[in-house]
């Protein structure tokens, strides 16, 4: 990275605010684990902050070009395959409030796969 500018700055606070809220959600739906509203309030707080992750990651390498080759973790297939799998929980946690745990759980092991196949290559 050699350049820091306001919109990283401001795109990278964003993106942590929203991982301060992640606590009160997660408390909440320890509680209540088969609840809807704190369900989706979970959802809701990992949606946006998957999509502040991605526009900081947009800005980034916007403001430094050099780094449009960077290597992303969640690019491509993954990415898609989480933005779906959370979109299709949106729409079930109104019918089965559980499902948004299978969800996380599901996006972990897409995550470790990402990170397994990273590791081979």
């Amino acid at each position: 990275m050699e350049r820091i500018t306001p919109p990283i700055y401001w795109a990278t606070g964003v993106w942590i605010f929203v991982m301060s809220l992640f606590p009160y959600a997660t408390s909440w739906v320890g509680k209540a684990p088969n609840s809807f509203w704190p369900e989706f309030l979970y959802l809701i707080v990992i949606l946006v902050w998957s999509g502040a992750y991605q526009l900081t990651e947009v800005i980034l390498v916007r403001e430094n070009p050099h780094m449009k080759g960077a290597h992303r973790l969640f690019g491509g297939t993954i990415r898609q395959l989480t933005n779906i799998v959370f979109l299709v929980s949106l729409v079930v946690v109104w019918f089965w409030p559980i499902i948004v745990l299978l969800a996380v759980f599901t996006f972990q092991i897409m995550v470790l796969i990402a990170q397994l196949k990273d590791t081979e290559s």
